[in-house]
């Protein structure tokens, strides 16, 4: 890994749209699906959620969904990636960690971490991360371990990584959740006061 002096924030801001411009143009729309394979099967109303389903139940439900349009009340079929065996949610991940990402590992983390590296260099995803269920918020990680990648680990590489996050215009769609969470990794890693880490990071 590189160390981050030899790289500027600029140039790493510059790079992290690489790892998600292609998923984004074949992916925008809807709620994501795939099936079990892994296949990107299509999506279907608005929404950025993660959708497992067959290939025979995806037809069914467009057309289901073109003859009852998205009315708000959250409709959406098949099975939450989530819910998914650690198989189809690696499978569904792999069109997202791109390039030094792609070799990752499915483990049991604390829910309070979605992705990180251990100490021999591997990078890991957390089995039962909860930023599965949305798109941009898988995205949005997939930055901040982009910058790891590139400038190693530290605090000034950690800082970098959020920053990094919350400029990336996938930040602006994640969940409130998912932001929620960033604010509370800004008080525990840099001491940010609750108020301070909410306003940085788009809480409201």
């Amino acid at each position: 890994m590189k160390k981050l002096t030899k790289q500027s924030l600029d140039e790493l801001a510059k790079e992290m749209p690489v790892l998600s411009e292609e998923v984004q143009i074949s992916l925008i729309g809807g709620a994501k699906y795939f099936d079990l394979s892994g296949t990107f099967l299509g999506d279907i109303g608005p929404g950025d959620e993660m959708r497992i389903i067959s290939p025979n139940e995806f037809q069914a439900a467009m057309a289901d969904y073109n003859n009852h349009p998205y009315d708000g009340s959250g409709q959406l079929y098949g099975q939450s990636l989530s819910s998914a065996s650690r198989n189809t949610k690696h499978r569904v991940l792999l069109h997202y960690a791109k390039g030094g990402l792609s070799h990752f590992n499915l483990v049991n983390l604390s829910q309070d971490i979605q992705a990180g590296w251990n100490k021999d260099g591997q990078f890991m995803i957390n089995l039962n991360g909860f930023f599965m269920d949305h798109e941009q918020d898988i995205i949005n990680t997939m930055v901040h371990e982009m910058v790891h990648y590139n400038a190693g680990s530290g605090d000034n590489s950690e800082y970098a990584a959020y920053m990094a996050q919350i400029s990336h215009p996938s930040y602006a769609l994640t969940s409130l959740r998912y932001k929620k969470y960033l604010a509370e990794c800004l008080m525990s890693n840099f001491g940010y006061t609750q108020e301070e880490a909410e306003r940085l990071a788009k809480v409201n």
